[in-house]
Order: structure tokens, then C-alpha cells, then sequence
């Protein structure tokens, strides 16, 4: 079955409503000071919120917990939110944890000492709190581990083309980074790029199903175009193509596909990495049979 433009928009936008929030009389600018997955009042996904997470104190904390709603939707099954908003207690705890398990050894008091030490084993972490998990500059930022690190940022840049822009995330080396050595994703991003005028895109956890239809949804795919002119070199006769980045999100097919514009040849993703195509190493295979894939990819 071939899915039209307006089909798949009109069946993200439906999977995306909820009713309004229960108790919601307080007004809009009622914001709860901190979070974790057991108040979380969002749909998630297959992914999952850290028992530590705090969403930092009033409309901040708000934006935090509507942009982790948002970006969840795109995440890869078993990603979790592992640190939000901290003080500079919690990021004091975080750096001797890291020295603990790398077998730090001096004075468990002296933060600055155990911060070099897990600084000299390749670990990313700030002494102290500012932009981003610090919330300075009006910043907010996720740590997202549990699953493939470049599948999980394959999800943010989907989650920053969605059309509903409910939030924007920074791109990678202008905030964000893959953290290979802490196994885990930074995602940062700016407070006022999160528009909770939006909110109510969101579905509620507590809602079973959406207005107007049921909330069983097993026989749809959604497709997310990531970048519609991604350059990539297919290994094979080392030539630049422009292509297609999709990602499907769900159903038989579900993955993140490189499409050749010239030819239609298309390439799934079967390993974490940079895009190789070709050889032992490769994290690209070509789909063989890819009629209906080639058609998903068209449709979105």
C-alpha cells in the first residue's frame, strides 16, 4: 500500500493528540518543580526516564518535560534519559561516580582532583554546572544512552524536520554531542526553542485511545525524512551521491534508510557508525527487494 502526503501527515497529526491534562484549572503557568518516570504525565514510546531526572524548577522544568516528550517519539526502542536539569551537588555526584568506576583512588572529597582524573580517561564531563544540564542562558539538555548512539541522533535530527516544531535541538558540535566515551548522547538545546503553545500535539499517558479512532495503530507506518540532500560516498566506486535519509519508525520495516537520488538504490542501516557500504566493516546494506521501502520513502 502506498501512503500519500496527506495520508501520512494526517495519521502523525491523530497519533500525536491527547485530551487536555486533568486539573489543569491552576492556569498555564502551573509548572511542578521537578520529575521522574513515575509523574511523568507524557507519552514516552519503548524509551525511558532515569529515577534521578529532575526537570529543573518552574516554566524551564515545563519546557523540559514537553521537549523529552516530543524527542522521545523519534528515539529508538530502550533509549533512556539518564540526566536533565542539575545543580552543582548532583553534577559533584555524577563526577565521583565516573571516578569510582574507573577505579579512582585519591581523596573522595577533592571533586577538582576526581574531575581530572575522568578527564584524563577520555570522560566529557563539566566541572561545573552552566549551559546546558545547568540551565544558564536559559539552556536545557538531555543525556540519552540505553540504546545505538547514532541512532539515537538519527532520531533528534528527525525530531528537528518534523513539521509540528514543537522544539529544536542544537546540532552536533554546536551543543550537542555523541559522548562514545560516557556511552551516551548530550542533546542540547535552547529554552525558548520550545513552544508550549504546542503541547497539546502531545498524547497524554493516561489516554487509551485518540479522539475519533482508536488508539490501535499496529497496521501504520510513519516515515520522517531526515535530510533530503545528504551526501554520501556508497564505497562501491568511491563517487559523492546526493540522497534521501529516512528514517521508518515502525512496522516490518522499521530502521533508518540512505536512499541514492540518482538511481533509487537504497541502504539500510544494520550496525552502529559512520555510513560504510561495502566490505567487512560496513554499517549500510543495500535493500534488495525494496519496492514497498522505496514507496514508504516516497510517500513521507
Amino acid at each position: 500500500m502506498i501512503l500519500s502526503d496527506d495520508h501520512i501527515r494526517s495519521i502523525i497529526k491523530e497519533a500525536l493528540k491527547f485530551r487536555k491534562p486533568r486539573g489543569s484549572s491552576s492556569g498555564r503557568n502551573s509548572y511542578s518543580d521537578v520529575g521522574s518516570s513515575s509523574d511523568f504525565e507524557y507519552k514516552t514510546g519503548n524509551t525511558k526516564i532515569g529515577s534521578r531526572v529532575n526537570w529543573g524548577p518552574g516554566e524551564g522544568g515545563e519546557k523540559r518535560k514537553v521537549a523529552w516528550a516530543f524527542l522521545s517519539q523519534f528515539l529508538p526502542d530502550g533509549s533512556m534519559l539518564t540526566s536533565c536539569y542539575r545543580s552543582q551537588s548532583d553534577q559533584e555526584r555524577i563526577i565521583k561516580n565516573y571516578a569510582e568506576k574507573n577505579k579512582y583512588t585519591g581523596d573522595k572529597n577533592d571533586f577538582n582532583a576526581m574531575h581530572a582524573f575522568i578527564k584524563s580517561k577520555g570522560l566529557v564531563v563539566a566541572r561545573r554546572i552552566g549551559k546546558g544540564h545547568g540551565g544558564k542562558q536559559n539552556t536545557g539538555a538531555f543525556d540519552v544512552s540505553g540504546a545505538d548512539l547514532d541512532a539515537i541522533w538519527e532520531g533528534v535530527e528527525a525530531a528537528n524536520n518534523d513539521p509540528n516544531k514543537i522544539a529544536k535541538f542544537d546540532k552536533l558540535k554546536q551543543g550537542s554531542i555523541i559522548e562514545r566515551k560516557n556511552n551516551a548522547v548530550h542533546v542540547q538545546f535552547r529554552l525558548r526553542n520550545v513552544d508550549l503553545s504546542k503541547k497539546d500535539l502531545l498524547a497524554k499517558k493516561e489516554d487509551s485511545t485518540s479522539p475519533g479512532g482508536s488508539a490501535d495503530k499496529s497496521s501504520v507506518t510513519s516515515v520522517q525524512i531526515v535530510h533530503k540532500n545528504a551526501s554520501i560516498t556508497d564505497g562501491i566506486d568511491d563517487k559523492v551521491y546526493p540522497a534521501l535519509k529516512a528514517v521508518v519508525k515502525d512496522g516490518k520495516n522499521k530502521g533508518t534508510y540512505l536512499q541514492i537520488k540518482d538511481d533509487q538504490r537504497t541502504f539500510k542501516r544494520i550496525k552502529p557508525g559512520a555510513p560504510v557500504f561495502k566490505g567487512a566493516k560496513r554499517t549500510f546494506a543495500i535493500v534488495k527487494d525494496n519496492d514497498e521501502v522505496k514507496e514508504l520513502i516516497a510517500s513521507a
